[in-house]
């Protein structure tokens, strides 16, 4: 084997443990005994030195290594325990992103990671359809290492296979790579976001979800992400915290807000108008509903601390799992909203019947006929009954509302 190719591979395999330990070689440190026959420092000594250059002896490398923050072991653990996957995209070497993924958490099996040959070698429809690398294979169908030059040529299939995987690290990538790995993986219905800090994360920030930047970035990428990191990195996980706190609080105060602030609002308006039933609850006092009584309750609830650990919640399917779904309409209208309307109206026809003396049956399709004689009643009489009974509709909606909120404050 000619003597070059031996040092060239004694550099590879040297540069490949470097980069093993995660370390960057940023410079090459070689040697050569010169005896110039020109005079030193003339531009004769200069072309000599230059020609006889290509005969160094490699002496040694220097390489650096980038330790990465404190905090990030704690976050990446953190975001797979809140069931979130958290990828690595990098401009390093192949080698030393894998190795720094796996100091902070983003590799977790021992074994070298799959690479793009497990890809191309079962990236057929069939294999995408199953979302699975085939069984018994030498793949590992957990870890991923793809890098940049190779990331163009993967197809669909390919594509749907690797965004199955659960630890993905992609290394030496240009910002239309970045931009593209965002287009993929939303294609394919995940909700990405993009933590970045230089220009050329400007892009990828601008094309997720959710973009990211890090205070001390560049101006571009603050303009370009929705949310900047003030303090440490792991800020993304009370971020994530926060978020679903102000979502289960929300869901709470619509569930709270909904039997009385509309359900049994509409009732006393739709018995007035088709049954022919003095109104049992008058206009302003569904104003003092709206704007005292429930606005000061819900503000309890929009302050609620978390009850656990919200951390410990898998991820909502954000195309099914809305804020409003059936099961909030039925616990507010079907349940609690129902026991609230015929609760209210039998206090109030209750009243009616012991104090007035007027029989239920001789309110419903009452319409003009409640007037003045009614019963041997003046209309003044009347209108008092009427006014006390809408009084007595209100107390017990309220009362009702107390019970509804502290059954619904706690999850």
């Amino acid at each position: 084997m000619p003597l070059e190719t031996i040092a060239k591979a004694r550099w590879l395999s040297l540069q490949e443990d470097l980069s093993r330990n995660a370390e960057r070689v940023i410079l090459l440190l070689c040697q050569r005994h010169v005896s110039p026959l020109e005079p030193l420092g003339s531009n004769a000594f200069s072309d000599e030195i230059q020609e006889s250059i290509a005969d160094l002896t490699v002496i040694g490398v220097l390489g650096i290594i980038d330790p990465p923050r404190k905090e990030v072991a704690s976050t990446v653990a953190s975001c797979r325990r809140a069931g979130v996957r958290f990828f690595m995209v990098t401009g390093d070497f192949g080698p030393t992103a894998a190795a720094m993924a796996r100091n902070v958490g983003i590799f977790t099996t021992t074994g070298d990671p799959d690479t793009i040959e497990c890809i191309k070698k079962h990236g057929s429809s069939e294999s995408c359809a199953n979302e699975k690398i085939v069984a018994n294979s030498e793949c590992t169908t957990t870890s991923l290492l793809l890098e940049g030059p190779l990331i163009s040529t993967l197809n669909g299939d390919e594509w749907g296979l690797a965004c199955n995987y659960e630890e993905i690290v992609f290394a030496r990538t240009s910002p239309e790579q970045k931009l593209r790995i965002v287009k993929e993986f939303k294609a394919r219905g995940s909700v990405v976001a993009v933590t970045g800090d230089m220009v050329n994360d400007a892009p990828a920030v601008r094309a997720t979800n959710v973009g990211i930047a890090v205070s001390t970035g560049s101006d571009v990428t603050l303009e370009a992400a929705d949310l900047v990191l003030l303090d440490k990195f792991d800020s993304i996980i009370e971020a994530i915290r926060l978020c679903r706190l102000v979502f289960q609080n929300l869901q709470k105060v619509i569930s709270y807000l909904l039997p009385a602030g509309s359900w049994s609002e509409i009732w006393p308006a739709l018995m007035n108008v088709f049954f022919g039933v003095p109104l049992p609850l008058s206009s302003f006092l569904m104003i003092i509903i709206c704007v005292f009584t429930d606005l000061f309750l819900s503000l309890s609830l929009i302050m609620g601390k978390e009850e656990f650990d919200l951390l410990s919640l898998p991820p909502r399917n954000h195309k099914k799992d809305h804020l409003i779904n059936f099961k909030v309409y039925a616990q507010s209208y079907l349940f609690v909203g129902v026991i609230e309307t015929i609760c209210a109206h039998a206090m109030f026809f209750l009243y009616m019947y012991k104090y007035a003396g007027i029989l239920f049956n001789a309110l419903v399709f009452a319409f003009e006929n409640y007037s003045a004689g009614y019963y041997g009643y003046t209309e003044a009489e009347l209108t008092q009954f009427n006014t006390t009974g809408q009084c007595v509709y209100f107390v017990t909606l309220v009362l009702l509302q107390w019970g509804n909120i502290l059954s619904i404050r706690n999850k």
